[in-house]
């Protein structure tokens, strides 16, 4: 889940032999959100797009996370400052969309 300003955005995470699969509608919608920039700010674990593959321990579920939850924000959003002391990380709407696939 997302907890952006007090809202909880599920995120759904489903995959068939390792590989995403296609979100379901209200899921979509969900990420919609990210799309239009509807959140002034963002607050959040330090995403990274880092694939680890099957053959690390929860490399699986790791790859799934980053395909549906860090390229999407960080497709939309920029990371503007991270406090390492909690890890968290402050993400605000990018001028222009990066790296979107």
């Amino acid at each position: 889940m997302f907890i952006t300003l007090g809202i909880l955005i599920p995120v759904l995470f489903a995959f068939n032999q390792g590989k995403p699969i296609d979100l379901p509608k209200s899921a979509k919608a969900e990420n919609a959100l990210l799309e239009v920039q509807e959140f002034a700010l963002i607050i959040s674990e330090p995403l990274k797009i880092d694939y680890k593959g099957k053959s690390k321990q929860f490399g699986e579920e790791n790859d799934v996370y980053v395909h549906w939850v860090s390229e999407p924000v960080l497709c939309y959003y920029e990371p503007v400052k991270v406090i390492s002391k909690f890890p968290i990380q402050l993400l605000m709407p990018r001028t222009e969309p990066s790296d979107c696939q």
